[in-house]
């Protein structure tokens, strides 16, 4: 089963770079550097696609440059990866530790899903420390670790490993022409609602501790932010309706099969 790996990569993060690049070519791992869309320095109210009222509706506050950059990032990996002829379009943010053996098991997970009745599965989240909300289905091969498959009722909220449908990837594009939320915060919503996500547990990568070069800054910026009265509870409120939505599939899977 034929996939593309995609190394996001800001341009100014050499290091990173070389660190990442050094992991994959020791694990005789080909990949494509996509080079990060760099939203530090810019104002999300200057660019079209950005929706402000939904997100102060959604979030309770606006978005910042740091998060439009990653959204657009993971945006540009989709659609590169549905240039290409590859099945699963793998994602990797340059932060990045790996098992040797991550993109085997990601191959064999999607080849069960597609033989075992998700076939319409959309993306795989492999990079999850916390799985909350979900059911198991499958436990992988043992000669490579104690690694199980599970069905991602509340998706996970994190972007450091995720595998793509070629579905999945352009049902994502399709879904992204106004963005009101930070790309982990709306795979969450998005998937949760169509639950076709999937994860791993434990996690075939983490991150490498360093602190974000685009975060950094985001970090300052959202203090800066005006948050709006509604803040707490429009994050209470989409916390417990994602929760509600993801019990509920679980009980229809566990029932209905």
């Amino acid at each position: 089963m034929k996939h593309l790996l995609l190394l996001i990569n800001l341009d100014d993060s050499r290091e990173r770079l070389e660190r990442a690049s050094g992991q994959l070519q020791n694990a005789a791992l080909p990949f494509m550097r996509i080079s990060a869309f760099d939203g530090r320095k810019i104002n999300p109210d200057d660019l079209p696609v950005y929706d402000r009222k939904k997100a102060y509706k959604y979030l309770g506050r606006g978005m910042v440059g740091g998060e439009m950059g990653c959204y657009f990032s993971h945006l540009n990996c989709a659609k590169k990866f549905l240039e290409s002829d590859a099945e699963i379009g793998i994602v990797i943010e340059d932060d990045i530790q790996f098992e040797a053996n991550f993109a085997e098991l990601i191959t064999e997970a999607v080849d069960w899903m597609n033989n075992n009745g998700h076939a319409d599965w959309e993306i795989l989240n492999f990079g999850n420390q916390k799985l909350k909300i979900s059911t198991p289905l499958k436990q992988l091969s043992p000669e490579y670790g104690k690694y199980s498959l599970h069905k991602a009722h509340y998706f996970p909220m994190t972007t450091t490993g995720i595998a793509w449908s070629r579905a999945g990837a352009k049902a994502f594009i399709d879904a992204s022409e106004r963005i009101y939320a930070p790309v982990d915060n709306y795979l969450r919503h998005w998937q949760t609602r169509r639950d076709k996500g999937f994860s791993f547990h434990p996690p075939l990568v983490a991150t490498t501790g360093s602190a974000s070069e685009i975060d950094t800054n985001t970090t300052g910026m959202r203090r800066k932010n005006k948050r709006a009265l509604n803040y707490y509870y429009a994050k209470q409120k989409r916390l417990w309706i994602d929760k509600f939505i993801a019990a509920k599939n679980k009980v229809l899977m566990r029932f209905l099969g």
